[in-house]
């Protein structure tokens, strides 16, 4: 008797189905209340034991009756409802743990969270911040950049800006880290010398990186795998960059902005090759004078 208690418990029977069970087993039939006699319990209590066994297809309801009574069905038949009752439950829960996996994944993972916003307020938890960007990205990093520049293969930020091309690669201190991802970059070329545009190329280009150069570019931003956007804050006061960044994730936000990155992206000069460097970094600035000039004159008519 106890195997078997100990046998039906292991394919899912509490203690009270089990013994509502084995006492039809053994008498053939019963009334709800001499089983609950029987088995110890109240008689309320036995209908939701009943009903549960019913629905396990153990037991079954006798017809013919005027007051309920039931049966125990085939013990063979029984035993396979229950083993097939058991498997779809291993068959939800590993449906569950599957999906519960990629929620706990996203979860664990620092920057990956739910929607969530982050401000970071100096340039070194920024660089940081941008840095983790790169490490999770998996599939496409899509970035508008201007100084200072943050070197997008490898560990360490090269401020352009500030160095203006000179004793650059004193900056990098390790090997590039190349990725799966793909990545199409817009750079501003306005605030920077030919010599650090030379060097920005040589970091880039190499790597698979698809570059387009534009005078002037609306906003630092950098979206990756169209779920993450970062942002470079302007002073409200100034309009000018701030050593701020902005940390979004959002889908439905980075979709919208790959977007018009794109329309923006196609409009622009390609720069294949550093040969190049020299002849487009001049014919984009001296473009952007003509219309500067173009302005001017308007203005003074």
């Amino acid at each position: 008797m106890i195997e078997m208690k100990k046998r039906l418990g292991e394919l899912g029977l509490c203690s009270n189905e089990i013994d509502a069970y084995l006492y039809l087993l053994k008498a053939g039939s019963g009334k709800p209340s001499i089983i609950a006699r029987e088995i110890g319990i109240l008689r309320p209590n036995v209908y939701a034991v009943l009903d549960k066994l019913q629905d396990y297809g153990l037991i079954e309801e006798m017809t013919g009756f005027k007051s309920r009574v039931y049966s125990a069905g085939g013990v063979e038949e029984s035993l396979q409802r229950l083993i097939q009752i058991e498997k779809e439950k291993v068959e939800r829960k590993t449906r569950i743990a599957s999906e519960l996996t990629q929620l706990l994944k996203g979860f664990q993972t620092g920057a990956r969270r739910g929607n969530a916003v982050d401000l970071f307020k100096d340039g070194a938890h920024s660089a940081s911040a941008i840095k983790h960007l790169f490490d999770i990205a998996e599939e496409e990093i899509l970035s508008i950049a201007h100084p200072p520049y943050f070197s997008s293969r490898f560990h360490i930020t090269a401020d352009l800006d500030e160095l203006n091309g000179e004793d650059l690669p004193g900056y990098i201190t390790e090997e590039p880290s190349i990725q799966n991802y793909s990545m199409y970059s817009i750079y501003q070329i306005s605030d920077i010398s030919l010599a650090s545009f030379n060097y920005l190329l040589q970091t880039t280009l190499p790597n698979g990186v698809q570059v387009r150069v534009a005078e002037k570019t609306p906003t630092k931003l950098l979206v990756v795998d169209r779920a993450y956007v970062a942002m470079g804050l302007t002073s409200p006061e100034t309009g000018q960059p701030v050593k701020e960044t902005v940390i979004i994730h959002n889908p439905g936000l980075a979709q919208m902005l790959a977007a018009s990155f794109f329309q923006l992206f196609n409009t622009l000069p390609e720069v294949a090759s550093i040969d190049q460097a020299s002849d487009i970094y001049h014919k984009v600035r001296e473009s952007a004078q003509a219309v500067t000039d173009t302005k001017d004159k308007e203005v003074l008519l």
